[in-house]
């Protein structure tokens, strides 16, 4: 598990559970931290989803956030998905990286 906090009322955390991952937004709404909101991003529209996937971390830069996923073999893979205010869009296939 991972999570990035890019301001003090917004928190994004990348799950790996029962071998999937999972994206996770959460808000602090007067004070108070909300629940978190979980994509599955072992779903369509998500496609290419590796096997084997046993870590995972999230970053992200402006709209743009990645999840990157490492698996048994050793392969790296990510997906990329947009940010903006409270919508999260998760809708691009995962991709091999550079090992």
């Amino acid at each position: 598990m991972d999570s990035y906090q890019p301001s003090g009322s917004e928190e994004f955390t990348a799950r790996l559970k029962d071998g999937k991952t999972f994206l996770g937004r959460r808000a602090k709404i007067m004070g108070v931290w909300g629940n978190i909101a979980w994509t599955d991003l072992t779903v369509a529209p998500v496609t290419g989803y590796p096997q084997g996937v046993c870590s995972v971390t999230v970053s992200a830069q402006g709209n743009d956030l990645y999840v990157k996923a490492a698996t048994l073999r050793g392969a790296l893979y990510q997906t990329h998905c947009d940010i903006n205010g409270a919508a999260v869009l998760c809708d691009e296939p995962w991709i091999a990286t550079a090992s």
